[in-house]
């Protein structure tokens, strides 16, 4: 039983048709790819995380990041390399693609 399996389930609890359902809908949101936001605090996190993983820099809504080869800043034609993005980061999603 994974954290965030417990995590989604404990959420769930207070929701007045839980049961055992809650259980089997926190197994189901995994399935489907959702993973708790995180913060990573060095250089060495942001270029660990694979390509089309999401980054937002802590307390800057606007300053979101995509990784493919190096980062790309949303809303600005500009790339630049992990340490170019302020820390700590939050990572809103973890990519499928290669690192």
């Amino acid at each position: 039983m994974s954290n965030e399996r417990d995590e989604l389930a404990e959420l769930l609890v207070n929701i007045p048709w839980r049961s055992a359902t809650a259980d089997r809908t926190a197994d189901a949101i995994l399935a489907k790819g959702y993973r708790k936001p995180y913060t990573v605090t060095t250089d060495a996190e942001l270029d660990a995380l694979p390509r089309l993983s999401v980054v937002r820099q802590v307390g800057h809504a606007q300053s979101v990041f995509v990784k493919y080869t190096m980062w790309h800043e949303a809303g600005s034609r500009d790339l630049c390399w992990s340490n170019a993005i302020p820390l700590p980061a939050t990572v809103l999603h973890v990519g499928e693609g290669e690192e």
